[in-house]
């Protein structure tokens, strides 16, 4: 079953060397993306189910990458489309970067503020319950709204890491073109990674308050 999936990589390949360049793009994101998820899928298999593991675990990667890597080369194909020139393209790129880190560090912020209130409202309320003054679906209905938080954070949090794959990428494939904007495409890719990681402490900070109600 292995060697089918190196047979899938091997025609998707061959393919793209006599495609358009939207077809191309489309079925090397694809290749790529295959042989990393079928890596990956097979080195946790082999360490969880020996050799048999390594197998399924390579064909699940492998699938799971594909899929990953055909809407990266769909997102470039679609977006570059759009655009005559590699310049444009690329300030493109720029923008859709930047657009993403800004929208990461305001919702970042506001969740910032939100938690402040929301941890002294989830201390009253332990507290309240702790004391029998208040009941348990009191408790859980609190706890409720805080996973619809979380599960929005967790959201954003999995948009702006898309975001970094999808841009790195295209810093990847574009190298040899215009090094000013590369340059500040990478600038851009930097800023956002810094605003995911804040935003994964204030997300895990919101999830610890949401364990504490778990009782």
């Amino acid at each position: 079953m292995l060697k089918k999936i190196v047979s899938l990589i091997l025609l998707i390949v061959l393919i793209a060397g006599c495609a358009t360049d939207r077809q191309r793009t489309q079925a090397q994101g694809a290749g790529l993306g295959a042989a990393a998820g079928a890596a990956v899928g097979a080195a946790i298999g082999a360490a969880t189910g020996g050799k048999g593991g390594a197998v399924k675990g390579a064909l699940i990667g492998g699938g799971i990458g594909l899929i990953g890597g055909l809407v990266y080369a769909n997102h470039v194909a679609n977006l570059k489309a759009q655009y005559a020139s590699e310049e444009d393209y690329l300030d493109a790129c720029i923008a859709a970067a930047e657009n993403v880190n800004r929208e990461t560090r305001q919702y970042n912020a506001a969740l910032e503020r939100e938690i402040r209130d929301q941890e002294q409202e989830v201390d009253r309320l332990v507290k309240a319950y702790n004391n029998r003054q208040i009941t348990k679906v009191e408790l859980k209905k609190k706890q409720q709204s805080l996973q619809t938080d979380l599960d929005e954070a967790q959201k954003r949090l999995q948009r702006a890491r898309d975001e970094i794959v999808i841009q790195r990428e295209v810093l990847r494939r574009e190298q040899g073109k215009s090094q000013a904007q590369l340059a500040k495409l990478d600038g851009k890719i930097k800023q956002l990674e810094q605003s995911v990681a804040e935003l994964e402490q204030t997300t895990d900070h919101l999830a610890a308050i949401h364990q504490r109600m778990s009782i």
